[in-house]
């Protein structure tokens, strides 16, 4: 007979409070010389509980933080229960363990730009578990999403940070039948544009005053995507357009005139759903897509 040993939960990374009145670093307590950097990747600040260590410069944020939030067992002995659907690409891939760890190490903290690309590829990849998705309480929800490997390497912290994001941008969305409509026809469209066959006739569809975008679509193509509002079809042909506009001028090429990953607030302004994540980057096998290759910031104490 196995014993399974039980254990309480973890609790979370800090105290959860009003937002608004959660205790934070801000630009203006820096020095001079690295505020406008320091604002420009921390727009809302850092909470002072954060164990950041001190940046080399002055004129430089700081960037690394200690991670030692968790007891080893907690990477070496997850519980039975853990699903890791995006480590493990919903059940796909093996679920990583680890063994042998060091119960603290300086970990790279993900800025504005860094977090927002890991929840639009984590969003446009797994979009069909938005919708379940519940704000984390304790460490232990992590485990739904990610397997022990990513959660050593990638940082608790971060992770916790990339669901958290992922679940007030799913409250915005879903709050607005608009939005989630919009949203869903970016999902869709996003999945449509997968073909071939459907590439070739966006790259030689001409665009004329007589012949909308949304011709293209065969009837199958209106079966899959179900029944559409007529004030919704512009929104239709928009998601087309984009895409399209993405597959003539090349993927790197379209985004370099992006300052920053697409945010769930910009699509608010711009009524822009349906095109949010139309331009993001996804890495094939991985839970993120992260700016930097190397992970030589990934060290030891």
């Amino acid at each position: 007979m196995t014993v399974i040993t039980k254990y309480p939960p973890q609790p979370p990374p800090h105290v959860v409070l009003d937002a608004a009145n959660f205790p934070r670093i801000h630009a203006n307590t820096q020095p001079l010389s690295g505020r406008d950097r320091f604002a420009r990747i921390y727009p809302n600040g850092l909470p002072q509980v954060y164990k950041m260590m001190a940046p080399k410069s002055e004129s430089d944020p700081p960037q690394i933080y200690v991670e030692d939030y968790l007891p080893i067992g907690f990477y070496t002995k997850p519980p039975p229960s853990a699903r890791a659907v995006f480590s493990t690409g919903n059940g796909k891939r093996p679920f990583r363990e680890m063994k042998h760890i060091l119960p603290a190490r300086r970990i790279h903290l993900w800025d504005k730009d860094e977090l927002q690309s890991v929840c639009n590829s984590i969003r446009k990849t797994y979009w069909e578990h938005m919708g379940a998705m519940t704000q984390p309480y304790c460490w232990d929800d992590l485990w739904t999403y990610f397997d022990a490997f990513d959660l050593y390497h990638y940082g608790a912290l971060n992770l916790w940070n990339v669901i958290n994001q992922l679940f007030h941008e799913n409250v915005i969305i879903f709050s607005d039948v608009e939005r989630e409509s919009a949203n869903l026809i970016g999902q869709w469209a996003d999945s449509w544009i997968q073909l071939a066959e459907n590439q070739r006739k966006l790259k030689e569809w001409a665009d004329k005053r007589d012949s909308s975008i949304v011709f293209l679509l065969s009837h199958e193509d209106r079966r899959k995507m179900g029944d559409i509002p007529d004030n919704l079809i512009p929104l239709v042909a928009s998601a087309l357009k984009t895409r399209r506009a993405l597959l003539l001028a090349g993927a790197d090429n379209f985004r370099k005139k992006r300052d920053g990953p697409n945010d769930v607030l910009s699509a608010c302004k711009n009524r822009s759903f349906q095109n949010w994540l139309g331009k993001q980057a996804v890495r094939a096998n991985s839970i993120v897509f992260l700016l930097t290759v190397s992970c030589s910031w990934r060290t030891s104490l």
